[in-house]
């Protein structure tokens, strides 16, 4: 489970676990403003922030930093089965809003005394939602 930026990361990634641990589940964690949930979810490049409207040049739809983003790279296409030939990849997306990651880093701070920025509460919030999901003896 991880969040992906331009994507390089989550596809090399995957493309590795895959050729470890085939039955991996490999799982992009989005944020509001990126497409790029829908992109894994649905096979479209999209998100209901740039509905019908003028899309700002430097928006921020988002508190997390440096990850998310509304177009597709090379770099992400690489990890999906349907832009690189049909090689296993990035299986499956969540999403996270702004107000899960930002309970999450409290929660850490709280529970851990760690305290993460943006992204890395991101990806553990997307992590717990993933585990919620998984059979009884399965790992996240």
């Amino acid at each position: 489970v991880m969040s992906a930026g331009t994507g390089g990361t989550i596809a090399g990634v995957a493309r590795y676990l895959k050729q470890v641990a085939p039955a991996a589940l490999v799982v992009l964690a989005d944020v509001p403003g990126s497409s790029l949930y829908a992109k894994v979810a649905h096979g479209v490049l999209y998100a209901a922030e740039q509905s019908e409207q003028t899309v700002r040049r430097h928006r921020a739809d988002t508190i997390a930093e440096g990850v998310g983003i509304d177009r597709l790279t090379a770099n992400l296409a690489r990890g999906l089965p349907a832009h690189n030939g049909g090689a296993p990849g990035v299986d499956a997306a969540v999403r996270v809003s702004d107000q899960e990651a930002l309970d999450m880093a409290h929660y850490i701070l709280a529970h851990e005394g760690l305290f993460v920025g943006s992204s890395a509460a991101v990806n553990c919030a997307a992590a717990v939602k993933v585990a919620r999901r998984l059979d009884a003896g399965q790992v996240v």
